[in-house]
């Protein structure tokens, strides 16, 4: 099972988890990771320990940051840089999250990773 880490900015991916949990019920292999306190080199050691694990190291893990071009994207890119294991996809909403919970387990890591990003610009109008 493909997993995620969820990393952003202040309380973004606890609320984002906590409401996609409430329409798909509880998901496996999540952690949230707040950019909050933490230095860059923290966030890079928390990655790190998440992405070596042996579960997401053999069926791989997308880290869904919430900003593109901050610290959370710079040391997501930076840790998925020597993982091909990893991807890191920015631009975190409901609808991205809840494609990932109904697609990692239908969808090889890159294809996924695609699929966030359509889905994710799919949910974006104007009315």
């Amino acid at each position: 099972m493909t997993g995620l880490i969820l990393l952003t900015h202040g309380s973004l991916g606890v609320a984002l988890e906590q409401t996609a949990s409430l329409i798909l019920g509880g998901q496996e292999n999540v952690e949230v990771v707040s950019s909050g306190e933490l230095s860059p080199v923290e966030i890079a050691s928390r990655l790190e320990s998440i992405v070596e694990s042996p579960e997401n190291h053999s069926d791989g893990v997308v880290i869904l940051v919430d900003l593109k071009g901050g610290n959370t994207w710079n040391v997501a890119c930076k840790i998925a840089h020597e993982r091909p294991w990893v991807k890191v996809v920015s631009g975190a909403n409901l609808a991205m999250l809840l494609s990932f919970f109904t697609k990692r387990n239908a969808l090889q890591l890159d294809e996924l990773a695609k699929k966030l990003v359509d889905d994710g610009h799919r949910g974006i109008d104007l009315f």
